[in-house]
């Protein structure tokens, strides 16, 4: 090792966490006492995190302190574009030209009025509430 000093932490479920070796890590204790306020974790983001999925694939993040996921969406979507253009010859010559040209676009989607999911998790509004009492 480089010289640091590996310790365990304790998370703020009770779980001891190992850092990977060339790794520190901080403890709730530690953050805490970094906290000017020493308030410690907010209990309105932690009753969030809680409503989470746990991430299911490290193709994003580092591996260490966050995650991504990976899934197959629910909704349909159409992305139709039509360009259309006609030149008309109007002397033999072709000094009088008429040309008409158009563009028309065709986008649909099932999702949520025409939104698109950006997560598996669902915003129910019976969750946005919880929240909302929590920290009040």
């Amino acid at each position: 090792m480089s010289g640091r000093v590996q310790f365990a932490v304790q998370g703020l479920s009770g779980q001891t966490y190992n850092p990977a070796p060339g790794y520190s890590a901080l403890g709730v204790q530690q953050l805490q006492q970094m906290d000017p306020t020493h308030a410690g974790p907010d209990a309105a983001a932690m009753a969030y995190f809680k409503t989470l999925p746990a991430p299911n694939s490290n193709i994003t993040g580092d591996g260490l302190n966050y995650q991504g996921f990976v899934f197959a969406s629910p909704t349909h979507e159409t992305q139709n574009v039509y360009i259309a253009r006609s030149d008309y010859n109007i002397t033999q010559d072709g000094k009088q030209r008429l040309s008409v040209m158009g563009a028309t676009r065709d986008d649909s989607s099932d999702a949520c009025g025409g939104c698109q999911p950006y997560s598996p998790v669902s915003l129910r509004k019976d969750r946005l509430s919880t929240i909302t009492k929590a920290s009040s």
